[in-house]
């Protein structure tokens, strides 16, 4: 079977590929930014550029490119899918589903009077994305099925999907581990635990338009616990942040204002191959600690065999995967330093929990499971 992917964000729908791919299907693949998180070839080793024949790159391309007609659109027409209707199957990862098929959106981006000619500029962008969402809102209506984070973690997300009739059999929720290019590995020995935080610094309130929930990462609630543990327990913590997310500043204030700062190392924007290269050399993962959820790296950091320090949301998570998450749970302050009493001072503890963390990513987000899944819906809706 012939399938066509549109889009790579975050290079989640590229495992699904690869996984298509292992079972013998011919998938061709549309990389459309040119940004490094979205780029298989910053993840994968054996990926590289110029793409083999089976990956075409388009990039750049805006969100707006699939409704205005041009001559880079024409060149990738059979990728977008109110221009083909072939069976479709959306791998949705945020912005696209939350902000992109939300009918307020224009509204929201129309707010706000304008002088003339910015105001007929604003007008035109309006326009451009009132077609956008209602194309998008058409494609995900026609899809076969989505597969979206688990029922429960937006209220936002379940309300666009069950208006738009994706409901019951037609959603589904993989969290996808790339198991065939992450492999677990030791766990470093140091006197002083090494800690990589993993989630972007999103966390002042009120958030910014066109943000939700899945934004609210917590990181003040984490800069607040590693600074009650190191100032209660008067040990040393060898703290690495990133410079990613629109509250960087703010975190580097705080950090200094809690006198973190001398056991904080701030590092640029890193691409996914580096990110995995931090777990390895990590004693301890954070992840997101506010109204989020764990996603690929907390669950990475977890198939590379490290604990994980996060809010995983165990009262969505472990009702639809039937086992509770072998993280180690923490939502507030008190909660953060209680586990890193348990796992700072104790390297079998850690590795005790990085064994039992491969083992759950390989039973519930094997890549494998879900390209079968949806090879069986593509096949039951083409008859082959």
């Amino acid at each position: 079977m012939r399938i066509g992917v549109y889009g790579n964000i975050n290079n989640y729908p590229f495992m699904l590929v690869r996984a298509l791919r292992a079972l013998g299907q011919d998938v061709h693949v549309w990389i459309d930014s040119d940004d490094r998180l979205h780029r298989p070839e910053h993840r994968y080793g054996d990926i590289g550029v110029p793409y083999p024949a089976w990956i075409t790159d388009v990039a750049p391309r805006e969100p707006f490119f699939p409704v205005v007609p041009s001559s880079a659109r024409d060149a990738t027409v059979r990728a977008l899918w109110p221009l083909v209707r072939r069976p479709a199957f959306i791998v949705a990862t945020g912005t696209d589903l939350e902000v992109y098929c939300d009918p307020c959106t224009p509204r929201v981006i129309a707010a706000g009077a304008e002088r003339f000619p910015r105001a007929l500029r604003r007008a035109v962008r309006l326009g451009v994305y009132a077609t956008l969402v209602r194309r998008q809102r058409a494609g995900y209506r026609g899809a076969l099925a989505v597969s979206y984070h688990v029922p429960g973690i937006s209220a936002h997300a379940d309300a666009l999907l069950d208006g738009l009739g994706l409901t019951g059999p037609r959603r589904d929720a993989y969290q996808l581990v790339a198991l065939d290019a992450i492999a677990p590995a030791a766990p470093p020995a140091r006197a002083v635990p090494r800690l990589f935080a993993v989630a972007r610094h999103t966390w002042v309130k009120p958030f910014r338009p066109g943000m939700s929930t899945l934004d609210d990462k917590g990181s003040d609630v984490m800069i607040r616990g590693l600074a009650r543990w190191v100032t209660e327990r008067g040990r040393p913590l060898d703290i690495r942040f990133v410079e990613k997310g629109a509250d960087v500043a703010a975190s580097r204030a705080l950090v200094e204002s809690l006198g973190l700062a001398p056991m904080v190392t701030w590092l640029p924007e890193l691409t996914q191959a580096q990110v995995l290269d931090e777990y390895r050399a990590a004693d301890i993962v954070l992840d997101q600690f506010g109204a989020s959820m764990m996603s690929m790296g907390a669950l990475d950091a977890m198939a590379v065999g490290r604990p994980v320090i996060a809010n995983g949301r165990p009262d969505v998570i472990t009702p639809f995967r039937g086992e509770p998450s072998p993280h180690a749970q923490a939502a507030s302050v008190e909660a953060i330093v209680a586990q890193l009493d348990r796992l700072a001072p104790d390297p079998a503890a850690r590795e005790a929990m990085g064994r039992a963390s491969r083992a759950y990513i390989e039973r519930h987000h094997d890549p494998m499971v879900a390209a079968r899944a949806v090879l069986a819906r593509f096949r039951a809706a083409t008859g082959r």
